[in-house]
């Protein structure tokens, strides 16, 4: 599933059928850019997932070695993959913000060392695209934690290469 909250300024081309079948994205590219622009192409794309993040006492933790699978079916292994698209949205039904940021155990640190966003209900964030230019996902570079209130739920998509 590609996001469709991108802003007016920017456009985005999918190459190929993008099927969640065993979540692959096998020999698939995405391209974006400003509208009327050159585009840059996302390519090498391998793995995708997408789901809602629950919290537990209003906080939680995405590790990205183990994300859920798009279709619900297998765990997505992101292990020596870099995320190339990332995106956010904190469900207007939730009553409080969100907060992402790089993990306190295990940061993934592919945003930033000090990335950190807060998003009210109904705010969305992203796609970030990093094509290659984050981390790998490893045993010590994986983490994204969350905090907020109680058991809401954030809404999560990476796609991986």
């Amino acid at each position: 599933m590609v996001p469709t909250a991108i802003s007016a300024s920017q456009k985005l081309l999918v190459t190929g059928e993008i099927g969640v079948d065993a979540n692959l994205y096998t020999d698939k590219s995405v391209s974006y850019g400003p509208a009327g622009t050159a585009m840059t192409t996302l390519t090498g794309l391998t793995q995708a997932a997408h789901f809602m993040k629950a919290l537990s006492g209003g906080v939680g933790t995405i590790d990205m070695e183990a994300l859920p699978n798009v279709n619900g079916g297998a765990v997505v292994v992101g292990t020596g993959l870099r995320v190339k698209w990332a995106y956010f949205a904190n469900p207007s039904t939730n009553a409080n913000p969100i907060t992402i940021s790089f993990g306190a155990a295990n940061p993934y640190v592919g945003f930033g060392a000090a990335f950190n966003i807060t998003l009210a209900p109904g705010a969305k964030f992203g796609p970030i695209f990093t094509n290659d230019a984050g981390s790998d996902i490893s045993g010590t570079c994986s983490d994204l934690d969350l905090a907020g209130t109680g058991v809401q739920a954030l809404e999560c998509e990476f796609v991986l290469g």
